[in-house]
């Protein structure tokens, strides 16, 4: 089975969307910032089971730090344990 070549055109297509949806997420981190306290998780295995989780906490107040962790899991995991990890 042959591979399907990656397009500069592709590539830009890519980069302009990233960029959208990352507008997007700022903007509305922007607007609720400091209003409620926003907690962006995720987590995800590979098919070998090796998986990852992390998580950003941004608090309500406006002296008060952002949080992150993250963590690694060399033992046989699946991407559902990963997802409840982050949380």
């Amino acid at each position: 089975m042959q591979e399907a070549l990656l397009l500069p055109t592709d590539v830009l297509d890519f980069q302009l969307q990233y960029m959208d949806n990352r507008d997007s997420v700022d903007e509305f981190v922007q607007h609720s910032r400091h209003q409620s306290v926003l907690v962006f998780a995720d987590g995800a295995a590979t098919c070998e089971g090796f998986g990852s989780a992390a998580v950003v906490l941004l608090p309500l107040g406006y002296d008060e730090t952002e949080v992150e962790d993250s963590v690694t899991f060399s033992a046989p995991t699946c991407s559902h344990d990963m997802e409840v990890e982050s949380i």
